[in-house]
Protein backbone atom coordinates (compact mmCIF):
# COMPACT_ATOMS: atom_id res chain seq x y z
CA UNK A 1 0.00 0.00 0.00
CA UNK A 2 2.92 2.10 0.76
CA UNK A 3 4.23 2.05 -2.78
CA UNK A 4 0.87 3.41 -4.27
CA UNK A 5 0.40 6.25 -1.95
CA UNK A 6 3.43 7.15 -2.89
CA UNK A 7 2.97 6.93 -6.48
CA UNK A 8 0.02 9.04 -6.12
CA UNK A 9 1.73 11.86 -4.45
CA UNK A 10 4.72 11.95 -6.85
CA UNK A 11 2.01 12.17 -10.03
CA UNK A 12 -0.23 14.82 -8.51
CA UNK A 13 3.03 17.01 -7.83
CA UNK A 14 3.66 16.76 -11.33
CA UNK A 15 0.44 17.78 -12.14
CA UNK A 16 1.30 20.97 -9.27
CA UNK A 17 4.98 21.80 -11.80
CA UNK A 18 6.50 24.85 -10.51
CA UNK A 19 4.35 27.76 -12.17
CA UNK A 20 5.11 31.33 -10.30
CA UNK A 21 3.82 34.41 -10.83
CA UNK A 22 5.87 35.82 -13.54
CA UNK A 23 7.67 39.26 -11.97
CA UNK A 24 6.19 41.68 -15.23
CA UNK A 25 5.04 44.93 -14.95
CA UNK A 26 4.41 48.44 -16.97
CA UNK A 27 7.82 49.98 -17.51
CA UNK A 28 9.80 47.20 -17.49
CA UNK A 29 12.51 46.18 -20.22
CA UNK A 30 12.84 42.72 -21.02
CA UNK A 31 14.07 40.35 -24.39
CA UNK A 32 12.09 37.64 -25.86
CA UNK A 33 14.81 34.76 -27.33
CA UNK A 34 14.46 31.51 -29.14
CA UNK A 35 15.96 29.41 -26.79
CA UNK A 36 16.10 27.82 -23.64
CA UNK A 37 17.55 28.97 -20.35
CA UNK A 38 20.04 25.85 -21.22
CA UNK A 39 21.08 27.05 -24.64
CA UNK A 40 19.15 24.24 -26.69
CA UNK A 41 16.57 25.01 -29.48
CA UNK A 42 13.08 24.71 -28.65
CA UNK A 43 10.49 23.02 -30.53
CA UNK A 44 8.57 26.11 -31.60
CA UNK A 45 5.94 26.64 -34.64
CA UNK A 46 7.23 27.99 -37.85
CA UNK A 47 6.63 31.77 -36.71
CA UNK A 48 5.54 31.32 -33.10
CA UNK A 49 6.42 30.13 -29.97
CA UNK A 50 7.23 28.97 -27.51
CA UNK A 51 9.72 31.82 -26.56
CA UNK A 52 12.09 32.51 -23.64
CA UNK A 53 11.28 36.28 -21.61
CA UNK A 54 13.74 37.98 -19.59
CA UNK A 55 13.64 40.69 -17.80
CA UNK A 56 16.91 43.04 -18.18
CA UNK A 57 19.41 42.81 -15.06
CA UNK A 58 17.59 40.05 -13.12
CA UNK A 59 18.09 35.89 -13.57
CA UNK A 60 13.78 35.41 -13.76
CA UNK A 61 12.91 34.17 -16.81
CA UNK A 62 9.88 31.96 -18.33
CA UNK A 63 8.59 30.39 -21.58
CA UNK A 64 5.77 32.77 -23.48
CA UNK A 65 3.61 32.58 -26.41
CA UNK A 66 2.44 34.93 -29.35
CA UNK A 67 -0.66 36.47 -28.79
CA UNK A 68 -0.87 37.99 -32.46
CA UNK A 69 -0.27 36.93 -36.33
CA UNK A 70 0.86 40.87 -37.40
CA UNK A 71 3.16 42.32 -35.12
CA UNK A 72 7.16 41.44 -34.78
CA UNK A 73 9.77 41.73 -32.77
CA UNK A 74 13.69 41.20 -33.16
CA UNK A 75 15.09 38.38 -30.66
CA UNK A 76 17.09 39.71 -27.98
CA UNK A 77 16.11 43.05 -28.62
CA UNK A 78 15.34 45.62 -25.33
CA UNK A 79 10.98 45.90 -25.59
CA UNK A 80 8.89 48.03 -23.44
CA UNK A 81 6.22 46.62 -21.26
CA UNK A 82 3.77 49.54 -22.20
CA UNK A 83 0.96 47.16 -20.07
CA UNK A 84 -0.07 44.37 -18.27
CA UNK A 85 -3.75 43.96 -18.65
CA UNK A 86 -6.13 41.06 -19.54
CA UNK A 87 -6.61 41.96 -23.43
CA UNK A 88 -4.33 42.45 -26.30
CA UNK A 89 -4.10 46.24 -26.75
CA UNK A 90 -2.46 46.69 -30.32
CA UNK A 91 -2.68 44.88 -33.93
CA UNK A 92 -3.44 41.49 -34.97
CA UNK A 93 -5.63 39.58 -36.70
CA UNK A 94 -8.73 39.67 -34.87
CA UNK A 95 -7.85 43.05 -32.41
CA UNK A 96 -9.52 45.87 -32.99
CA UNK A 97 -9.92 48.44 -29.62
CA UNK A 98 -8.53 45.28 -27.51
CA UNK A 99 -8.64 41.44 -27.79
CA UNK A 100 -9.50 39.71 -24.48
CA UNK A 101 -7.63 36.62 -24.09
CA UNK A 102 -10.01 33.50 -23.99
CA UNK A 103 -10.70 31.54 -20.49
CA UNK A 104 -9.16 28.35 -22.07
CA UNK A 105 -6.16 30.56 -23.58
CA UNK A 106 -5.52 31.07 -19.72
CA UNK A 107 -5.92 27.70 -18.90
CA UNK A 108 -3.71 25.93 -21.36
CA UNK A 109 -0.71 28.64 -20.82
CA UNK A 110 -1.09 27.53 -16.89
CA UNK A 111 -1.31 24.05 -17.84
CA UNK A 112 1.61 24.43 -20.12
CA UNK A 113 4.14 26.15 -17.09
CA UNK A 114 3.04 23.69 -14.74
CA UNK A 115 4.25 20.99 -16.74
CA UNK A 116 0.78 19.20 -16.96
CA UNK A 117 0.75 15.67 -18.74
CA UNK A 118 -0.98 16.87 -22.35
CA UNK A 119 -0.23 20.48 -22.23
CA UNK A 120 3.57 19.93 -22.36
CA UNK A 121 3.65 20.51 -26.30
CA UNK A 122 4.51 24.01 -27.32
CA UNK A 123 4.43 24.11 -30.81
CA UNK A 124 0.43 22.85 -30.37
CA UNK A 125 -0.06 25.27 -27.78
CA UNK A 126 0.93 28.12 -29.87
CA UNK A 127 -1.27 26.91 -32.78
CA UNK A 128 -3.97 26.32 -30.32
CA UNK A 129 -3.71 30.14 -28.48
CA UNK A 130 -4.11 31.68 -32.24
CA UNK A 131 -6.96 29.47 -32.72
CA UNK A 132 -8.74 30.73 -29.73
CA UNK A 133 -7.77 34.46 -30.07
CA UNK A 134 -9.11 34.23 -33.64
CA UNK A 135 -6.02 34.79 -35.45
CA UNK A 136 -5.81 31.73 -37.56
CA UNK A 137 -7.70 28.65 -38.67
CA UNK A 138 -6.45 25.58 -36.89
CA UNK A 139 -6.23 22.10 -38.06
CA UNK A 140 -8.66 19.38 -37.32
CA UNK A 141 -6.13 17.86 -34.34
CA UNK A 142 -5.63 21.20 -33.21
CA UNK A 143 -9.36 22.19 -32.83
CA UNK A 144 -10.00 18.36 -30.63
CA UNK A 145 -7.08 19.27 -28.44
CA UNK A 146 -8.81 22.69 -27.81
CA UNK A 147 -12.18 21.22 -27.22
CA UNK A 148 -10.56 18.87 -24.89
CA UNK A 149 -8.87 21.86 -22.80
CA UNK A 150 -12.37 23.15 -22.88
CA UNK A 151 -13.81 20.31 -20.97
CA UNK A 152 -10.84 19.89 -18.84
CA UNK A 153 -11.85 23.80 -17.95
CA UNK A 154 -15.25 22.85 -16.96
CA UNK A 155 -14.42 19.32 -15.56
CA UNK A 156 -12.03 21.13 -12.80
CA UNK A 157 -14.46 24.09 -12.03
CA UNK A 158 -11.32 26.31 -12.72
CA UNK A 159 -12.50 28.99 -14.42
CA UNK A 160 -12.56 31.57 -11.93
CA UNK A 161 -8.93 30.52 -10.51
CA UNK A 162 -7.40 31.03 -14.12
CA UNK A 163 -9.52 34.32 -15.69
CA UNK A 164 -7.31 37.33 -14.26
CA UNK A 165 -4.29 34.66 -13.64
CA UNK A 166 -2.87 34.63 -17.02
CA UNK A 167 -2.43 38.33 -18.03
CA UNK A 168 -0.89 40.38 -21.62
CA UNK A 169 2.49 42.12 -21.67
CA UNK A 170 1.81 44.89 -23.99
CA UNK A 171 5.13 45.33 -25.38
CA UNK A 172 6.54 48.26 -27.66
CA UNK A 173 10.20 48.32 -29.79
CA UNK A 174 12.12 51.00 -31.46
CA UNK A 175 15.15 53.49 -30.77
CA UNK A 176 12.08 55.42 -28.55
CA UNK A 177 9.71 52.85 -27.74
CA UNK A 178 6.83 54.12 -30.17
CA UNK A 179 6.47 51.04 -32.34
CA UNK A 180 3.66 47.85 -31.28
CA UNK A 181 5.51 44.57 -30.95
CA UNK A 182 4.32 41.10 -30.17
CA UNK A 183 2.17 40.91 -27.05
CA UNK A 184 2.78 38.08 -25.14
CA UNK A 185 1.08 35.77 -22.02
CA UNK A 186 2.36 36.67 -18.39
CA UNK A 187 1.34 34.56 -15.27
CA UNK A 188 0.28 37.26 -12.71
CA UNK A 189 -1.32 34.30 -10.12
CA UNK A 190 -0.82 31.44 -9.25
CA UNK A 191 -3.86 28.59 -8.79
CA UNK A 192 -4.34 27.26 -4.75
CA UNK A 193 -1.84 24.53 -4.64
CA UNK A 194 -3.63 22.40 -2.40
CA UNK A 195 -7.10 22.88 -5.37
CA UNK A 196 -4.48 21.85 -8.30
CA UNK A 197 -2.91 18.70 -5.78
CA UNK A 198 -6.62 17.73 -5.60
CA UNK A 199 -7.68 17.84 -8.95
CA UNK A 200 -4.22 16.04 -9.84
CA UNK A 201 -5.37 13.43 -7.47
CA UNK A 202 -9.14 12.92 -8.43
CA UNK A 203 -8.11 12.58 -12.03
CA UNK A 204 -5.32 10.02 -11.63
CA UNK A 205 -7.21 7.91 -9.28
CA UNK A 206 -10.09 8.05 -12.69
CA UNK A 207 -7.53 7.26 -15.12
CA UNK A 208 -6.71 3.89 -12.58
CA UNK A 209 -10.57 3.22 -11.97
CA UNK A 210 -10.33 3.96 -8.41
Amino acid sequence: MRGRVTFVVVAASLICGTASADPVAAGDIVRLSLYGSNGTALARFADGGPFRMDLAGTAFDFLTFCLERDEYFIPNENLLVGSVTESAQNGGVNTNSGDRISGTTAFIYTMFRMGTIGYTNGVLLQEAIWHLEGERTASAAVQAFVQAAAADMVRWDWGANYLGGVQVANMYRGANYTTFAQDMLVITRVPEPGRVLMVGLGQLLASRGM
